[in-house]
C-alpha cells in the first residue's frame, strides 16, 4: 500500500458532504490485511475524529511540533485553533466570534502574539494582538476568500481571493493582482514579504507569483506532495517560501526551513511566525450539517467487523452511536442511513465499514451518498477480504 490519503470533494451549494478514506497505513496504525484485524483499525481510525465539525485530526509526524486542535461548538461553522509548529502557540477562541463560513487562511501578527483568520465569506476574525482592520463583503469581490497576509505594521493586512484578486486593509499597499495571469490553478493564498513590500500568490498546482518588491524563488513541487495546494507563507529571517497542500505536507521553497506536517489530515492555510522559528498549519473546516444531521454527533454503520470495534469505539468518542450487525450488506446499511435520518437521528459525521459480506458496485455507492447529502464529512473504511472472495479488490 502507498502513503495515506485523504479525498476531499466539494460539490458546490448542493454539495455532497466530504469524504475521507482510509486506504493505506503510512501515518495511521497498521491496517491489517486479514479482517480478523480490523476492529483495531477501525477504533483508531474513528477515534482520530474531531466531531463538532466534522474535522480530522492527525498528529503531525515531527517530534518538536506541538498539535492541537480544540472545536468550539456553536450553531454554525465551527471555529478550531490552528495547529502549533516549533515555537508557535495557540489562542482560545473568544465566545463571541462565530461565522457562517468555512475558514479560508491565518496570519501571523507582528512579535507573533496574535494572527488573524480570514473565512471565505470575507469575514476576519483577530485573536491576540492582532487588530480588526476591516472584512470583505461579497460586494467587493467576485470569489471566494482564500488567504490573508499581515502588513509589517501590523496595522494591515492583504485578502486574497480564488481569482487572483488582492484586497488591502489598513494601512496594507496594493501591489497589483493576478486576475490578468494566465493561471492553470486557482489561487489558493497570499504571504508577505517581511518588510512588506510586497506579496506573493500561490496557486493549487504549485505555482508561485510575485508582486511588488516580493523575490521569485521560483515555483512549488507540484507533482511531488501527492495532493493541490492550499496555502503559503514566507520565511521572514531568511531566503524562502514555504507551500503546504491540502493533505498537510509542508514543503520549501529556496531556503524556507519546515518544522513539519500533518500529512492527512485536512488543512487550509499556513502562516509562520515572525521570528522564523515555526507556524501554523490551519485545519480545513466543512460547512454545517443540513437537515436530518445531528452536528457534533458520529454514526457508525457497519457490519461484524464494527461490531467487534463497538466497545473501543464507545470508549474512546462520547458521542457516537454505533449501528453494526453481523452479515450486514451494503444495501441494508443504506436503509438503515435513510431510517436514522428520517428520524433526525444521524449524526452529521458517518462512518461506513460495510462490503466484507458481499460486492458494492457504483450504483449502491452513489445510492448510499444520496441519502448522506447534507452530512458534513463521511468516511469509508477499507475493506480487507482474501483474495478469493470475488469481490475482494472491486469493493475498495
Amino acid at each position: 500500500m502507498g502513503a495515506m490519503t485523504n479525498h476531499i470533494e466539494d460539490h458546490g451549494p448542493d454539495r455532497m458532504p466530504a469524504v475521507a478514506s482510509s486506504t493505506t497505513t503510512a501515518l495511521w496504525p497498521p491496517i491489517a490485511r486479514r479482517i480478523r484485524r480490523a476492529s483495531h483499525t477501525l477504533r483508531w481510525w474513528v477515534a482520530l475524529l474531531v466531531v463538532a465539525g466534522a474535522l480530522v485530526v492527525v498528529r503531525p509526524v515531527d517530534a518538536s511540533a506541538s498539535a492541537r486542535s480544540r472545536i468550539v461548538a456553536h450553531s454554525t461553522t465551527p471555529l478550531v485553533e490552528p495547529i502549533a509548529f516549533g515555537d508557535a502557540r495557540t489562542y482560545r477562541v473568544p465566545s463571541g466570534n462565530r461565522s457562517d463560513a468555512p475558514m479560508a487562511g491565518i496570519a501571523a501578527a507582528p512579535g507573533g502574539r496574535g494572527y488573524w483568520l480570514a473565512m471565505s465569506d470575507g469575514d476576519v476574525l483577530a485573536f491576540g494582538d492582532a487588530r480588526f482592520e476591516g472584512s470583505a463583503p461579497g460586494g467587493a469581490r467576485s470569489s471566494p476568500i482564500v488567504g490573508i497576509a499581515s502588513a509589517r505594521s501590523g496595522e494591515g493586512y492583504w485578502l486574497a481571493t480564488t481569482d487572483g484578486k488582492v484586497l488591502a486593509f489598513g494601512d496594507a499597499h496594493d501591489y497589483g493582482s493576478a486576475t490578468a495571469h494566465q493561471l492553470h490553478g486557482a489561487v489558493v493564498g497570499i504571504a508577505a514579504t517581511a518588510d512588506g513590500h510586497g506579496y506573493w500568490l500561490a496557486t493549487t498546482d504549485g505555482k508561485v507569483l510575485a508582486f511588488g518588491e516580493a523575490h521569485d524563488y521560483g515555483d512549488g513541487p507540484a507533482g511531488d506532495v501527492g495532493a493541490p495546494f492550499v496555502g503559503i507563507a514566507a520565511n521572514p529571517v531568511g531566503k524562502g517560501l514555504l507551500l503546504v497542500a491540502s493533505n498537510g505536507r509542508v514543503v520549501g521553497v529556496g531556503h524556507a526551513r519546515s518544522y513539519g506536517s500533518t500529512f492527512g489530515a485536512p488543512i487550509a492555510a499556513i502562516a509562520t511566525l515572525p521570528n522564523g522559528n515555526g507556524y501554523w498549519l490551519l485545519p480545513k473546516t466543512y460547512a454545517p450539517a443540513g437537515p436530518g444531521f445531528v452536528p457534533g454527533y458520529v454514526t457508525a454503520i457497519g457490519d461484524s467487523v464494527m461490531l467487534d470495534a463497538a466497545p473501543d469505539l464507545e470508549a474512546d468518542i462520547s458521542n457516537i452511536d454505533v449501528q453494526a450487525e453481523v452479515s450486514r450488506q451494503w444495501d441494508a446499511g443504506i436503509a438503515l442511513a435513510q431510517q436514522l435520518r428520517d428520524e433526525d437521528d444521524l449524526g452529521a459525521t458517518v462512518v461506513i465499514d460495510l462490503g466484507t459480506n458481499g460486492p458494492v458496485d457504483t450504483y449502491q455507492f452513489r445510492e448510499m451518498m444520496r441519502v448522506l447529502n447534507g452530512a458534513s464529512l463521511v468516511v469509508f473504511v477499507t475493506v480487507h477480504l482474501p483474495a478469493y472472495y470475488s469481490w475482494s479488490q472491486s469493493v475498495n
